[in-house]
């Protein structure tokens, strides 16, 4: 009889980011790190109405689909979905502030306020948490 063929490990189609808010330090993203393959989505959940500025490299982005002006518009609180459509390989950083807010800097957004999405391929990467 055969064995069962062993299930693909890779990256998963989804993750999911809680947008943390406090006094002292404004808005940061949970876990800082996340990691989706091309074409996956992000969750981002807040009880808070932010907008997630998106960068990759030194420049301001719409990294997903459907965004405009280089943020993701998390101005309705709750569970917000965004699919990625940046290519495998792209590190896009997210800096979640407070609506109508201006761009972070690009160069040097502060590290405890902003995280980082890695678009991988899907094929042999693992997620980590």
């Amino acid at each position: 009889m055969a064995e069962p063929a062993t299930a693909k490990t890779g990256t998963p189609a989804t993750d999911t980011v809680e947008i943390l808010w406090t006094s002292g330090s404004g808005y940061s993203p949970d876990p800082q790190a996340s990691n989706i393959p091309a074409g996956g989505t992000l969750t981002i959940i807040s009880n808070y109405a932010c907008w997630v500025w998106t960068i990759v490299g030194d420049a301001l982005v719409n990294a997903f689909e459907n965004e405009t002006g280089h943020y993701l518009d998390c101005s309705k609180t709750g569970s917000n979905v965004f699919t990625t459509i940046e290519a495998a390989g792209t590190v896009i950083t997210i800096v979640p502030l407070a609506v109508n807010s201006n761009p972070p800097p690009t160069s040097v957004p502060i590290d405890s306020l902003r995280g980082t999405v890695k678009v991988g391929s899907g094929e042999g990467e693992h997620h980590r948490r």
